[in-house]
């Protein structure tokens, strides 16, 4: 296949969306896996995921819930074209994927994509991979800023793992927040009005909390 997507759960239900007369749960948290793929000694055509794009429009206007977008990337397959790179550089733009996990492509013995013959050098694969998650991680600071001046809930965790003088918790949509409070916040449900935002990482008002 071209491209694989999932659906994911992360707490908090949200509405669904009607498909076939079906109801489809929409998740709090939507994330797809998306790469492509070549059989051995022929090239494929290059498809954008439609499906992907349904999906997410679907639920884009099935909920007021304010969820995030995630997926996987692996660059650098052998035979990968220039126009293919950028094809997928051109998808993460239009989707604005709040975070993604990129990998460089790298062999593996026994596997059909290590027998290829067009394999692509190391130097190559590198630059793509820096190139991608440059572009990935510019759309992600530019959507976790967009929440800011929002109030939002989060369940408590508990200690920052980066300052333990700070509680951490995450928000329906699974990002994470951290503000000033004790440990009487674990475990709890707290609205917090975001001030600022960091690298993937959102920090709440404690003025809310008096």
């Amino acid at each position: 296949p071209d491209a694989t997507f999932t659906l994911r759960l992360a707490y908090g239900p949200v509405k669904g969306y009607q498909e076939n007369g079906k109801t489809i749960p929409a998740m709090t948290h939507f994330s797809g896996a998306f790469s492509h793929e070549q059989s051995h000694g022929a090239k494929g055509d290059y498809k954008l995921p439609g499906t992907y794009h349904a999906a997410k429009a679907k639920i884009d206007g099935s909920t007021p819930v304010n969820f995030v977008n995630t997926t996987d990337i692996i660059g650098g397959f052998p035979g990968e074209t220039e126009e293919e790179f950028e094809a997928t550089m051109s998808l993460c733009r239009e989707v604005e994927f709040d975070n993604a996990f990129v990998f460089k492509y790298s062999t593996r013995r026994n596997t059909p994509a290590a027998g290829m013959d067009v394999q692509l050098p190391k130097e190559l694969i590198e630059e793509r991979h820096a190139k991608l998650l440059a572009e990935v991680d510019r759309i992600g600071a530019v959507r976790y800023e967009n929440q800011v001046g929002e109030t939002m809930q989060i369940l408590v965790e508990g200690p920052s793992r980066r300052n333990k003088a700070r509680m951490e918790g995450r928000t329906r949509c699974n990002r994470i927040v951290v503000f000033d409070g004790g440990e009487r916040f674990r475990g709890q449900l707290v609205d917090l009005k975001i001030e600022r935002a960091g690298s993937f990482t959102l920090y709440g008002d404690p003025a809310i909390l008096n």
